[in-house]
């Protein structure tokens, strides 16, 4: 019967199997008494039956929880539309584990770009995941695996692709499939090899290894009361991995305690070798690829961490940035603790520390919210006027609708004036961030002054 067929399941992925199982029976005499299981019991029971007793259940909620259901999903379309259509996860939410293990960043990206054409073997990933001889510990890891199943809580999916509405249009149900399938892979392999070097660990050696996945991985931790909030996870663009960028700095000092003390303070030392070993080849990566293209003459990086282009490879109006929003986190806090900013100019400026805080926390607002945050301010985060105009609106939607790929590349042609220059923004389409914008005219007008010096019979800065 249904009760002998969940006993005779394997559930993996889960430390007490039996006791999963309990529940799954409890969820399943819910449903066939005209009860509705909760949407953890609807999960089981999918995992059990079938994703289509799953999507039946679901159909039986009030008109009023399906009514939110549809209007936080729709809600999450502008931020799944800016991260669609491209394969960025290799360097921006996975950028330091994949510096750190670069043979598993190759193979995940094998398995991205299958799931991405075949909907299929991305299901056939999911299933590995839960079939996993390692699955019982994954779970001790606390190991973040994003559930792309219809009974998926909003909590539990990657945050660039919280939409399903948005799945269903051509092209970007690919895309989802292949960020998730390639930092689900990333994850588990990486996890995979810890395992076989280290078989006998204590419960906080692996609990404490998992943390530091999830967080390279660009999974945050966000307090109980957040992480199932809907409302809360709909106003900002994406919460965990902003949070993930924001703690990886004090886990490294934890990580630094756990090494010189030899675990009893801090992290447990296999977890600090992980996060030492990805961090150096992170940065060693990116610190290498900007200065071969100095040595080059291809660029030219500032190092001044106060400045907005701190640590990126400047080409004319063209900035790259490799750091996967480290650079950010860097930046404001050089800033912060200075009190000081340069500006395109150059001159440093005295900052004010709250309007910094503020600024921050404007860019990581969602497109719903931070538009109606720049109508109640009458500008966007970067000093940009909102116009009432066909053009203004036409630009607020390319802003904050077109995939964010498209948008660097757009920018590249449009500043440069060449079509052809649009490709050099194509890293974006992997996660490397390009930005294309001119100076102001007063820092054009400057450097005309400072070049043209020996057309004045005076100090040209007198003029500027």
């Amino acid at each position: 019967d249904l009760l002998t067929h969940i006993r005779d399941t394997p559930l993996r992925g889960s430390q007490n199997d039996l006791y999963t199982k309990i529940n799954a029976e409890a969820a399943l005499v819910k449903a066939l008494t005209g009860q509705l299981p909760t949407n953890s019991e609807i999960q089981l029971l999918g995992k059990v039956f079938g994703d289509d007793l799953a999507k039946t259940l679901l159909s039986k909620r009030s008109l009023g929880t399906k009514a939110w259901e549809t209007t936080v999903d729709a809600l999450n379309v502008p931020r799944t539309l800016m991260t669609a259509w491209d394969a960025s996860a290799p360097l921006r939410q996975g950028a330091i584990l994949t510096a750190g293990h670069p043979a598993q960043g190759l193979k995940s990206a094998g398995s991205m770009i299958r799931a991405m054409a075949s909907p299929k073997f991305a299901d056939a990933v999911r299933e590995g995941l839960e079939n996993s001889p390692n699955a019982s510990v994954y779970e001790k890891m606390g190991l973040y695996f994003a559930d792309t199943s219809t009974f998926a809580k909003l909590s539990e999916r990657e945050e660039a692709i919280m939409s399903r509405l948005a799945g269903k249009i051509p092209g970007i149900g690919g895309s989802q499939r292949g960020y998730v399938t390639y930092l689900n892979k990333l994850r588990q392999g990486v996890a995979d090899g810890f395992i076989a070097g280290n078989p006998n660990l204590s419960a906080k050696e692996y609990k404490d290894f998992g943390h530091i996945i999830n967080i390279a991985s660009g999974r945050g931790d966000l307090p109980k009361f957040l992480s199932d909030n809907s409302a809360i996870l709909n106003a900002a663009f994406a919460p965990r991995y902003a949070m993930s960028r924001l703690q990886l700095p004090p886990q490294l000092v934890k990580a630094a305690s756990g090494l010189l003390t030899g675990g009893r303070i801090g992290t447990s030392v296999p977890a600090s070798k992980e996060l030492a070993k990805s961090v150096a080849a992170f940065v060693g990566t990116g610190a290498s690829i900007l200065a071969l293209g100095q040595l080059s003459g291809l660029w030219k990086v500032e190092t001044d961490p106060r400045s907005t282009d701190f640590g990126k490879g400047r080409i004319g109006p063209q900035r790259f940035d490799f750091w996967a929003g480290e650079q950010q986190i860097a930046r404001y806090a050089a800033q912060l603790a200075s009190g000081q900013r340069k500006d395109s100019t150059g001159q440093i400026r005295d900052t004010n520390r709250l309007d910094l805080v503020g600024r921050w926390l404007q860019t990581k607002q969602s497109p719903a919210v931070g538009l109606a945050t720049d109508l109640l301010r009458g500008e966007t985060a970067i000093g940009e006027k909102l116009e009432p105009t066909k053009g203004g609106i036409a630009t607020q939607a390319w802003n904050r609708l077109a995939p964010l790929f498209l948008q660097d590349m757009a920018e590249a042609a449009n500043v440069t004036g060449s079509q052809w220059r649009a490709l050099s923004a194509a890293p974006s389409g992997l996660g490397a961030a390009s930005m294309t914008y001119e100076d102001s005219d007063w820092k054009k007008r400057a450097d005309w002054l400072t070049a043209n010096a020996d057309l004045f019979t005076s100090d040209p800065n007198l003029l500027i």
